[in-house]
């Protein structure tokens, strides 16, 4: 997340990333495109409205207050700041980038960046959940030793006050839910077991193995793993499941992502009221949780068409 702001304001006490605990290929496929999936769409992309084209985003409240909550949705985006930013746009890019943190890690953890002059906060700064322990009202930091010369840190200790800490909602598990399931999909590997990795790598082939039949019961396995939210296996499900069962899994798919954009904006608007910002997100015009599982209903009953029912659940 970027991390910038016109005004002066305190440095981060949080240390953003450790890379001696950053490892680039242990997640396996079906991890990696499940968490892609969760998190791609739930706010539409690019400007491309398919079916929503009354979608339409207000700040009401205090005008006053306005610029203040611009901030803070500025301070999560990756992209440039404008003085006068579309703010669809805006929470567009908001709300992606804190689900993109929900899908890999189950939650966001972002410190609030406070004025020099005022202790009012104008900044959200986002950083690593590795290494991370609430102690009564604080949250307390380990550094690796292996990144504590270039930090110039051991630990980090930050009142709970100024940390914001928005996980997984708990429809869907919850954090501890959801890094259940994120533990589940690690066990397998689409390309083999371990065993046979290694004799793989040693040239020595010994284990009577049946690709087919592995391949089959790991796809069993990840369907049953994700079913509670709906991801499709993209065009692996096709193979163990009809075409009606697979639609079924994509309204469910998108009904998780309208919870987790119904959660954001609601945790957002909330940190406002925290922050004595006296304003409020309202979005228009994207399908509703609610009205995304009386879809499925209809669809489950035959009253609309699979292709009708993707249509009404789209963003």
């Amino acid at each position: 997340m970027r991390n910038e702001s016109p005004k002066t304001l305190r440095e981060p006490r949080a240390v953003g990333h450790f890379p001696s605990l950053s490892s680039l290929g242990d997640t396996n496929s079906n991890t990696k495109m499940f968490i892609e999936d969760i998190y791609t769409a739930v706010m539409p992309l690019g400007g491309r409205f398919r079916q929503t084209t009354d979608f339409s985003v207000e700040i009401q409240g205090n005008p006053d207050d306005e610029p203040r909550a611009i901030e803070i949705l500025q301070s999560l985006t990756r992209g440039a700041a404008h003085s006068r930013p579309d703010l669809r746009d805006l929470l567009i890019d908001s709300v992606n980038e804190i689900a993109r943190y929900l899908a890999w890690q189950g939650r966001a953890i972002c410190e609030i960046i406070r004025g020099v002059e005022s202790d009012e906060g104008w900044r959200l700064y986002s950083f690593t959940d590795k290494r991370l322990l609430r102690v009564f009202r604080n949250y307390i930091q380990i550094i690796p030793k292996a990144d504590r010369r270039r930090w110039r840190k051991t630990c980090v200790i930050i009142p709970e006050k100024d940390i914001w800490n928005i996980a997984m909602p708990k429809v869907l598990g919850g954090y501890r839910g959801y890094r259940k399931i994120l533990k589940k999909l690690r066990r397998h590997s689409r390309l083999g077991p371990s065993f046979l990795m290694d004799e793989m790598e040693n040239q020595e082939l010994i284990t009577r193995f049946s690709a087919e039949l592995y391949s089959r019961e790991v796809e069993l396995f990840v369907a049953k793993a994700t079913r509670g939210l709906g991801w499709h296996m993209r065009n692996s499900g096709l193979r163990i499941w009809t075409e009606f069962y697979a639609m079924y899994r994509i309204v469910t798919l998108k009904w998780a992502q309208a919870c987790i954009r119904e959660h954001i904006i609601n945790e957002l608007n909330q940190l406002f009221q925290r922050l004595q910002i006296d304003v409020e997100i309202v979005v228009n015009g994207l399908p509703t949780a609610r009205k995304i599982l009386k879809t499925q209903q209809k669809m489950c009953e035959g009253k609309i068409s699979l292709g009708d029912a993707s249509d009404a659940c789209s963003v």
